[in-house]
């Protein structure tokens, strides 16, 4: 059993990614991986098969070009595998039926089998161009997407059983493209930032089959990604420069002192 885990995606030259691996307790020291990644946009970890899928974009300039897509790696830290057919690829989550879902650029959501290391679907979302950011609430996929943030930035969802998007969501000043986590324990809450307003609120949606609401937003929680707490308790916000915690009951915010290992 790994007691923590550490993750820490990083450009190397400002051309490779690399991520670093809190090893098993008995281990003394940190391994790390070179991943054959242009840039990094995002990962997840699968706590089942003990891997970090991580997602990325193409960077053909510097000493060390890399590809676009997704790669795996033990969180022991063993070599990564790339996923065959994956391309330049921005949020990823994994999906209830333990499925990984990542966003490719080019305009569609695949789904990865964890222990094969192989697409099982591919959808198509259509008028929700350039996916980004990716998360499940009420057994949905929900998803930003916007070709050119600030004209037609947006949130979609994606029902799975049917390849079925539905676009424009929530419709309002969307001046970004919205980062959205999942809160762990609160099957039908999704978290987004810069959604419908412009300054970085919090929103806090509420999720109900395929129709969502604004439950509630969070003023200045200005961050660059989010994640809920394992016990579904409260949110870290974080930018490259400060964090922040979210009460997930009271919704007041406090600076954070922690911070997440991006270098």
């Amino acid at each position: 059993m790994l007691r923590r885990l550490v993750l820490a995606c990083a450009l190397v030259l400002g051309t490779a990614a690399v991520v670093t691996a809190t090893a098993p307790l008995a281990s003394a020291a940190d391994p790390s991986i070179l991943l054959p990644l242009g840039r990094y946009s995002a990962m997840v970890v699968d706590p089942a098969h003990a891997e970090v899928f991580v997602a990325g974009r193409t960077n053909q300039i510097g000493q060390r070009p890399g590809l676009g897509g997704v790669v795996v790696a033990a969180t022991s830290g063993s070599a990564a595998t790339y996923v065959t057919g994956t391309s330049d690829a921005n949020g990823i989550a994994i999906g209830p039926d333990g499925l990984v879902y990542a966003a490719e650029q080019d305009g569609h959501i695949v789904a990865i089998d964890p222990v094969t290391k192989t697409i099982t679907a591919t959808f198509d979302t259509g008028t929700a161009g350039c996916p980004d950011s990716v998360a499940f609430a009420g057994a949905e996929l929900w998803f930003s997407y916007g070709c050119d943030p600030g004209t037609d930035t947006g949130l979609a969802e994606l029902d799975t059983t049917s390849s079925t998007v539905t676009a424009g969501l929530l419709a309002g000043p969307k001046t970004q493209l919205a980062s959205l986590a999942e809160l762990p324990g609160h099957s039908d809450t999704l978290l987004a930032t810069d959604l419908t307003a412009v300054g970085g609120d919090l929103d806090v949606l509420s999720v109900s089959g395929t129709s969502i609401t604004v439950q509630t937003q969070v003023a200045d929680v200005n961050a660059s990604d989010l994640v809920g707490s394992p016990d579904g308790t409260s949110v870290i916000s974080w930018t490259p420069r400060s964090s922040m915690l979210v009460s997930a009951t009271s919704w007041s915010t406090s600076r954070w002192a922690g911070s997440p290992s991006i270098r």
